[in-house]
């Protein structure tokens, strides 16, 4: 409470004493001003005595040469207003001065000034010489004496204030020091206990910064300029896991990754005290692995209280794997591991730029999987996923390691060829890409074949990457109607193609929804008997411009669409009602209906509903339906589709494969499959032509007959084909030499000349007499 009531009381005197101190400072302030005001005032008198002088002399010379020029008249004009701004700046510091009686003299003697200048001016010189002599010369005089006067007045005030000033201040001086040496003492006293204050303090932040080192995650570290550590704050073992002082003395580079040693080196030694050096680098945790630095070094060197370079670190190793995962999440497909679309791109356009400016092509491939659909909608995704990650891993190995591989979305994956050497030998990366996807995949949940196709552009130097991508698209598109390695290289006329499938694409959705697709029936003849054993259903578009279509123009078009699920549901319907109404005419003299069966129908889940549906709705013997399966898409997902073709064998249907030989099917997959049927491929009844046996035909009919399968000879265009499958065991045939595809009434007409299914005794006979010919149909050697 003392120290409060000594507080208090030193600021009352102190208030009193500042109060006393002020009021004194004021009244000498405004001495001083009242001293300097009449210093001001006995300077603008002495100025207006010196013009009025100046202006009677200029006109006493005027009077000798009797002209008063103009210049002349400038300059008394000019001293007119000098005078006037004199008298305004009296009126300023000693308004009292400027009384009427002074302003009327001093006006007087102006206005005779300026008469007696007009009578010289007009040429009146002895007027003037008198004026000038007489009442000009006494106004002169009174007014220079009430100057002088005034002035001296002035002079004997201002004199008096400034002895009063100095008095008054003397006293506040005398004031002012004993005023000091109190305050002196007392804060003398303040500041001693300040200091003991602010060292308590001192001690008690110290005690916080060593708490706060002890506990921070930051690691402090502070080396020599030769870059030896000399402290670490206990962070580094927790940070690092490090004794701090196992590394006391050693050089800090040290514990860098070596990759990043250079850099932290050129960072930290370049630093200054103006300039921190911030660097992100590895260190080396004592479990071996590396943690990510974020450091600040500055420079203390030259701080005498320092000496040294003090490096501030904090690890930023999980925030760093997460900017990592991150970017790799914008870049990567996180399915492959490969580059996604955008770093495609990016690294494409660099390409791009580049190759330009030094005369390089720039090539891209574009990868599509055939029959992905299959493998995702029997298998599932999680299998699709395995394969697309399979399928990754080939095309590593398939393309050189200097190029970029990339997943570019679903199914489609894009090669980037920026070296010059395998830009320009492309096709060869294609081939080996499409050989080393090509084949048979082990997936956790079942065994799936795939193959790819491959579209293959160049970059022109002033093409958008996008624009480039189309190309490869569309070249992609065009390799997948390839016979034999889907691969095709982009050219304009491609871009024309594309567009026209597109429209086509729409107008077969129309003709399906429209009615424009109908079916022709080619016959399936007994080649010994010379018998019409069944038919095999084929569908045409009927197309309003364009005319009859044949199905290889639409029928990928369909597949691709998916179409040909729709399509195919007529195709059983229509096929299967024709079945019933002529097997009703013909008794017990029944026909077999064979229809195609694509391999997206056959995956469909609803397809074994479906043809039981239509059985029964037809009313036909189930036996009397074969669904033909190309060899090729059986083959290619057989582990896939052999439960659908037992679920269809089920229903007491028939089961073909057709173009039997062209694929790479094996004995073991006949065996398991329930196969009724094999139709020979027109490619090796073609040969036949040239009075030759391949060996493959003839190992197709001895499987054939081993496995009690019924084989049916495609593409037979003459007689001599007809004889020498004959001859060789093939005892069903099909083809232009018996029948071209026929509507469903030319069917009927040779039906109705086939008294107990033989043809009538007026049709011609062939050099193949056992086969007739039609005759509306056929020449004596060969089709028309």
């Amino acid at each position: 409470m003392s120290r409060l009531q000594s507080i208090l009381r030193w600021s009352a005197s102190l208030g009193i004493a500042a109060a006393i101190a002020l009021g004194m400072a004021v009244s000498v302030v405004s001495l001083f001003d009242e001293v300097q005001s009449s210093q001001y005032t006995i300077s603008c008198l002495a100025n207006i005595s010196r013009i009025n002088a100046d202006q009677l002399l200029l006109l006493y010379r005027v009077s000798e040469t009797n002209k008063l020029d103009p210049s002349e008249t400038v300059l008394l004009d000019k001293m007119r207003s000098q005078l006037f701004a004199e008298v305004t700046k009296i009126r300023q510091y000693s308004p009292s001065l400027v009384t009427p009686a002074n302003l009327s003299l001093e006006l007087s003697y102006e206005r005779r000034i300026f008469r007696t200048a007009d009578l010289f001016q007009r040429g009146a010189h002895a007027a003037a010489s008198r004026r000038l002599a007489t009442s000009l010369t006494t106004s002169f005089q009174l007014v220079q004496q009430k100057t002088q006067a005034t002035a001296r007045q002035q002079s004997v005030i201002a004199s008096e204030t400034s002895m009063v000033a100095d008095l008054e201040t003397l006293t506040m001086m005398a004031f002012a020091a004993l005023m000091t040496t109190l305050l002196f003492r007392k804060f003398s006293r303040a500041k001693l206990l300040s200091e003991l204050s602010a060292a308590r303090e001192r001690e008690r932040s110290q005690a916080r910064f060593a708490s706060l080192v002890a506990s921070s995650s930051d690691v402090i570290v502070v080396v020599n300029p030769e870059l030896e550590i000399l402290f670490v704050t206990p962070s580094w073992q927790r940070t690092l896991g490090w004794n701090p002082q196992v590394w006391i003395g050693r050089k800090i580079e040290e514990i860098v990754e070596p990759e990043d040693r250079l850099l932290f080196m050129a960072e930290v030694g370049s630093c200054t005290k103006d300039n921190d050096s911030t660097i992100t680098t590895r260190w080396l945790h004592e479990d071996g692995s590396y943690r990510t630095i974020e450091l600040i070094a500055r420079n203390l060197i030259s701080d005498p209280k320092v000496g040294a370079i003090v490096i501030n670190a904090r690890d930023v190793t999980e925030r760093h794997e997460l900017e990592m995962q991150l970017t790799r999440a914008a870049l990567y497909d996180s399915l492959t591991g490969l580059p996604n679309r955008a770093l495609f791109n990016e690294r494409l356009a660099s390409a791009i730029r580049q190759n330009a400016k030094n005369g390089s092509q720039t090539a891209i491939l574009f990868i599509d999987l055939d029959e992905f659909k299959v493998v995702n909608d029997t298998l599932g995704h999680l299998s699709g996923d395995e394969l697309l990650r399979c399928v990754a891993e080939r095309l590593m190995k398939a393309v050189p390691e200097s190029e970029t591989v990339s997943r570019l979305g679903g199914d489609e994956f894009g090669v980037l060829l920026e070296t010059a050497e395998h830009a320009k030998d492309a096709k060869a990366v294609a081939l080996r890409v499409i050989e080393e996807i090509k084949g048979e995949y082990q997936l956790s949940n079942g065994v799936a074949h795939v193959s790819a196709s491959v579209g293959h552009a160049y970059a022109d130097a002033e093409i958008e990457v996008e624009e480039l991508l189309k190309r490869a698209d569309i070249a992609m598109y065009s390799a997948k109607r390839q016979d034999h390695y889907h691969f095709a290289t982009y050219d304009d006329a491609m871009q024309q193609d594309i567009l026209e499938k597109l429209t086509l694409r729409a107008e077969l959705q129309r003709a399906v929804e429209n009615g424009q697709l109908h079916l022709v029936y080619q016959p399936v003849v007994d080649l010994e008997e010379g018998r019409i054993r069944g038919v095999e259903a084929l569908v045409r578009w009927n197309h309003p411009q364009r005319g009859v279509l044949s199905p290889t123009v639409f029928i990928p078009i369909a597949e691709d669409s998916g179409l040909i699920v729709e399509i195919g549901r007529f195709v059983q319907k229509t096929a299967c009602k024709q079945l019933s109404l002529w097997n009703r005419i013909r008794g017990d003299k029944a026909m077999t209906m064979n229809v195609n069966l694509s391999v997206r129908e056959l995956l469909e889940p609803s397809l074994v509903a479906q043809v039981r549906g239509v059985i029964e709705d037809s009313g036909i013997d189930p036996s009397q339906l074969t669904l033909e399966v190309t060899e090729t898409h059986v083959m290619a997902q057989v582990d896939l589709v052999s439960e659908r073709l037992h679920q269809l064998r089920d229903l007491g249907i028939k089961l073909a494969i057709d173009d039997f030989g062209t694929g790479y099917s094996s004995l073991s997959y006949l065996e398991h499959l329930p196969v009724d049927a094999l139709k020979i491929d027109k490619s090796f009844t073609d040969h036949l032509l040239k009075e030759e046996t391949p060996v493959t035909l003839k190992t197709i009919l001895r499987l054939g007959q081993e496995l009690n399968l019924k084989i049916v000879a495609e593409g037979i265009e003459r007689s001599s084909q007809a004889e020498s499958l004959l001859a060789l065991g093939c005892v069903y045939g099909q083809g232009y030499h018996f029948a071209r595809p026929l509507e469903a009434e030319a069917i009927d007409e040779m039906l109705r000349h086939d008294e107990n299914g033989h043809p009538t005794r007026s049709m011609q006979e062939t050099r193949f007499t056992r086969i007739p010919l039609w005759p509306s149909h056929f020449t004596k050697e060969g089709p028309i």
